[in-house]
């Protein structure tokens, strides 16, 4: 219950904060900066070259810095269209 009022509160502070187009666009830049070095240590544990000796085979679920491969999978999947509307608006700009 904490977990969900918590998630309220942060939702409320954005919603009541954020007005002008600069500021989302600040935000979803630094969820995406974010997720770059999760996912890159995602993928040092896939390719076996993960420094830490966790005591299990990472490679069969990959943990990255999130501490569990759901929690892990979920940040990523709530990134993905965050990602993919920034490739598109890039690419529609760049003309490509």
């Amino acid at each position: 219950m904490y977990t969900a009022l918590s998630y309220v509160a942060v939702f409320a502070a954005v919603v009541l904060v954020v007005r002008r187009r600069q500021q989302v666009e600040r935000i979803v830049t630094a969820a995406l900066l974010g997720s770059v070095p999760v996912l890159l240590y995602a993928l040092v544990q896939w390719a076996g070259a993960d420094p830490i000796a966790w005591g299990f085979d990472v490679r069969a679920r990959v943990h990255g810095t999130i501490g569990g491969p759901i929690f892990l999978g979920g940040y990523l999947v709530m990134v993905l269209p965050l990602t993919l509307a920034a490739c598109s608006v890039r690419w529609r700009r760049d003309g490509r």
